[in-house]
């Protein structure tokens, strides 16, 4: 003898069916997004060994296809960004917090240098920008700048490795003619300028 099927059993059971499908098919993606999230650094953050505290340990285990030099504006999007009147700026009324200039223009070559001489003007940024074949501390004050211009405004690391505060501590070092060291103290750390903050620079500028 068959028992009489319940009307409001036969409604339930395709929403209890439907139920399980739903959390089974969530218990499968689970791991998979789990895994995704684990197998990136941070979701969205800045990779780790191009930061300054990556830098310091010295260790890449896991970050080795981690890359540092398309972080960030690159020189060439800066110098199309600064070559008009935006760049008619010098680079202490750009970063206040500088207290000095450091790259000088000549008023009648127009040739740069990181000292100050009675021919000589505090350049623009877009001077210093525009300024093809430089070499040696030049080239690496040029690169320094690029680097400050990406990390301005910025009070962490999640969306590049350098905060402004960091950026203008390596600019000084690299653009300041007696270059003193890079120290900071969140990680702490004392750099000389050679090799350290040449080297560092070289990791991001691109």
């Amino acid at each position: 003898m068959n028992t009489p099927i319940d009307p409001q059993d036969q409604e339930n059971r395709p929403q209890i069916n439907e139920q399980r499908r739903r959390l089974a098919k969530g218990g499968l993606a689970a791991p998979i997004v789990v895994g995704t999230l684990l197998s990136r650094p941070v979701l969205g953050a800045t990779p780790w060994k191009c930061t300054v505290s990556g830098q310091l340990s010295g260790n890449v285990s896991g970050h080795e296809t981690e890359t540092c030099t398309s972080l960030g504006k690159s020189y060439a999007t800066l110098k199309a960004e600064y070559n008009n009147d935006t760049g008619k700026v010098t680079i202490l009324q750009k970063f206040p917090l500088l207290t000095a200039d450091y790259i000088f223009k000549d008023k009648d070559t127009g040739i740069l240098s990181l000292t100050s001489t009675p021919n000589t003007v505090p350049a623009y940024i877009k001077n210093v920008l525009n300024k093809a074949g430089l070499t040696g501390e030049l080239l690496y004050a040029q690169k320094a700048l690029v680097l400050l211009l990406n990390a301005m405004g910025l009070t962490d690391t999640s969306t590049y490795p350098l905060t402004e505060s960091q950026a203008r501590q390596l600019f000084k070092s690299a653009a300041d003619s007696a270059h003193p060291q890079f120290v900071d103290t969140d990680p702490n750390v004392t750099w000389n300028y050679n090799p350290d903050v040449k080297n560092y620079i070289d990791v991001l500028y691109h």
